[in-house]
């Protein structure tokens, strides 16, 4: 049995939207598409403006232009997912909620898994833990596609300890653990 004493901050909740947005699957599809979809709209009107008939100077004033937006998007693109965390976790916190519930016990047996807190206790099946990641400063324990039990390494005693818990969850869940380490 594991049992971990945790608080997140708001630096460990952004750190886990920013991972799940650029690292998992499900993020890395949807940050290509985004950063290709400015390019392709791009490369649509400059194919709309040839067949309307464009000089060839004004065709290649506008490619060059848009081949300058087009990098400049797809470089900012990743960097505009963390400022827009940032102002959506503000806007949540003003409004007097927390995305996030702050505190709580993180209970491994060999059955469950329990997360109690002041508000909730949840108790999850091994087996409906969808996907497990590692990166240098947290452990992500996926419960749904975008919902993820954070339990930052500050909180885990020792590495042995650490190595321990995930052979553990790696033998009830029967999921391999990704690293996802930038």
């Amino acid at each position: 049995m594991f049992q971990f004493h945790y608080t997140i901050t708001d630096d460990d909740y952004l750190k886990f939207n920013i991972n799940h947005s650029t690292q998992t699957n499900i993020g890395k599809a949807t940050v290509l598409t985004m950063q290709l979809s400015i390019p392709f709209i791009l490369v649509f009107i400059i194919l709309l403006s040839f067949i309307n008939g464009s000089t060839f100077s004004a065709l290649m004033v506008e490619t060059i232009i848009f081949t300058i937006v087009s990098i400049f998007w797809i470089i900012y693109y990743k960097k505009s997912i963390t400022r827009s965390l940032k102002r959506t976790m503000r806007a949540t916190k003003k409004s007097g909620r927390l995305p996030y519930i702050a505190n709580g016990t993180l209970i491994f047996d060999e059955n469950f898994m329990h997360e109690d807190t002041a508000l909730q206790e949840i108790k999850t099946a091994y087996s409906l833990i969808e996907k497990i990641y590692t990166t240098n400063e947290a452990l992500y324990i996926y419960t749904s596609a975008v919902s993820a039990v954070i339990l930052p390494y500050r909180f885990i005693e020792s590495q042995e300890v650490f190595n321990s818990l995930l052979d553990f969850l790696q033998e009830k869940t029967g999921k391999t653990i990704i690293n996802i380490t930038k």
